[in-house]
């Protein structure tokens, strides 16, 4: 009798000092763990990266609007018809501008166009970076 009740003691002990013994699925929290961190840590780059292109995006949006107000100062003194190639001081003063806010023409695949009048952007895949001023 104290064979069998050892046995049933055993087998209801089986958590505590024999894991190795049982059969038991006490190892899942472990991988579960580790696979929902990975997640987790992926879904936060993605954040960041997102994040960051928004910030880039702004940055360079800002710079294109106030290189247009650059520009915007010399057009009154350019000839009719307002052209980019009747207008060098509105072109220049633009240009100045962004190259000081580092967005240099060529530099880093930063593309730097002036267009008077305003119109459609280059449509160039081969440069992430397009302006429109």
């Amino acid at each position: 009798m104290s064979s069998s009740t050892s046995t049933t003691t055993t087998e209801r002990r089986c958590r505590i000092p024999a894991r190795r013994l049982c059969t038991g699925s006490e190892g899942q929290v472990v991988v579960l763990f580790a696979l929902v961190l990975l997640v987790i840590l992926g879904v936060a780059a993605l954040v960041f990266d997102v994040g960051q292109n928004f910030v880039d995006r702004r940055k360079e949006q800002d710079v294109a609007d106030a290189a247009a107000l650059a520009a915007a100062r010399y057009l009154a003194a350019c000839p009719k018809p307002q052209t980019t190639a009747n207008c060098a001081a509105a072109v220049n003063a633009a240009v100045a501008l962004a190259t000081s806010q580092g967005y240099t023409n060529g530099a880093n695949g930063a593309e730097v166009t002036v267009k008077i009048p305003p119109g459609r952007r280059p449509s160039s895949p081969a440069s992430p970076t397009r302006w429109r001023w």
